[in-house]
């Protein structure tokens, strides 16, 4: 009884203490929380900062791009890429038959295969010179500088009066050639392309083409090929009359155009 007497005689002042300790104890807990995160954040940011201030630098680690391998083409190959090849190619890139004619090259040509064909023949896009001038001068393999100019001219030109391309065997087109550096307009030397022998000096001195499907006439430029000693031509399907100019081959030996 005198504890409720005492509480109603004093009510004003027990709610003011009450309030007061409500009011202390969420002040300690917000202190409590502030003092706590405080020092996480100092422990953080401590940290962070002996991470970007150390002195040691950091390690390369090389990277292995995922590259598709040809024995596992659905998935991923972990093997780094390999990197470009430094060795350049010693052969000039080998133009294709619409590639563009270098005018300057192409009169270089024109000039030495002058010497054995007509300006007439050259220049008419009809003719198997005209055709034969154009190849040369794309191909690449050879300069005009070079002394063997003139007989690949002819063997190309021999190539383009008698079809070539029909022929059944070292043709462009033909299933059958035993080596692809026999074919003849192929990127190798004329001494390799088949039927042709050349001396040491590389020189033709034999072109034997024996049931090859020649169709057409043999060109008068052949009598060009001063060290030429065989000339075998048999069972084709050779037309027109014997060049004249075969006249002129002093070092000719055997001439065998059977069965034409």
């Amino acid at each position: 009884n005198k504890l409720v007497t005492f509480y109603r005689g004093h009510r004003s002042w027990c709610y003011i203490f009450g309030l007061v300790g409500v009011l202390a104890l969420i002040a300690g807990i917000v202190v409590a929380f502030t003092v706590d995160f405080s020092g996480g954040s100092s422990t953080n940011t401590a940290g962070f900062g002996a991470a970007r201030n150390d002195p040691s630098p950091p390690t390369a680690v090389p990277s292995f791009a995922p590259t598709p391998s040809r024995d596992n083409q659905g998935g991923n190959s972990l093997r780094p890429t390999p990197g470009p090849t430094l060795t350049p190619s010693r052969l000039r890139p080998r133009p294709t038959s619409t590639s563009p004619i270098d005018i300057p090259r192409y009169q270089d040509f024109v000039s030495v295969v002058n010497q054995v064909s007509s300006e007439r023949d050259i220049v008419n896009p009809a003719s198997p010179q005209y055709k034969a001038i154009n190849w040369i001068a794309k191909d690449n393999v050879i300069d005009p500088e070079s002394p063997f100019v003139v007989q690949r001219f002819i063997l190309a030109l021999v190539y383009f009066s008698t079809n070539g391309n029909a022929w059944s065997k070292c043709g462009i087109s033909s299933l059958s050639c035993s080596d692809e550096r026999a074919r003849f307009l192929s990127e190798s030397s004329e001494c390799l392309w088949h039927g042709v022998t050349c001396n040491d000096e590389g020189f033709i001195i034999s072109l034997e083409l024996d049931r090859v499907g020649m169709n057409g006439a043999m060109p008068l430029e052949l009598g060009s090929l001063a060290y030429l000693e065989r000339l075998v031509l048999p069972r084709n399907q050779l037309t027109s009359t014997v060049p004249s100019s075969l006249g002129s081959l002093g070092n000719l030996l055997e001439l065998d155009l059977f069965d034409n």
